[in-house]
């Protein structure tokens, strides 16, 4: 229908902080890799405490990542990340890191106590 627009959707008090108004729904552009890789935060809590992180990935895609941190972290802060991209080859272990900066635009408490954040990319960089 012409002229109608789905009103932003507030989240509930323990649910997830959505920072977008177009709801729950699917929004990716680009396919994400499901694999536990290796990352290095650094950021800012909602208290504005500054922290460094090491923990692992739930999955990266080209426009931004999802992992959980110990810390809550708020909408729209921006994070700086270290991803180590660790593979098994003929010949060993090899790695390759990438600096990345992005914002946060979901952070969701979980029942572990962990926080969980959705970022997008805002730059990128090869090590």
């Amino acid at each position: 229908m012409r002229g109608t627009s789905n009103p932003p959707i507030k989240p509930n008090v323990g649910s997830s902080i959505n920072c977008t108004t177009y709801g729950p729904l699917q929004r990716r552009q680009q396919p994400r890799i499901d694999r536990a890789y290796a990352v290095t935060v650094r950021g800012s809590d909602v208290k504005g405490e500054a922290f460094n992180a090491q923990t692992t990935l739930d999955n990266i895609g080209a426009g931004g990542l999802y992992l959980a941190l110990d810390q809550v972290v708020p909408c729209g802060a921006e994070l700086s990340f270290v991803v180590s991209f660790t593979t098994e080859g003929l010949d060993g272990k090899k790695s390759s890191n990438v600096a990345l900066r992005g914002k946060v635009l979901r952070s969701e408490p979980q029942n572990n106590g962990k926080c969980g954040v959705a970022v997008e990319f805002t730059e990128h960089r090869f090590l």
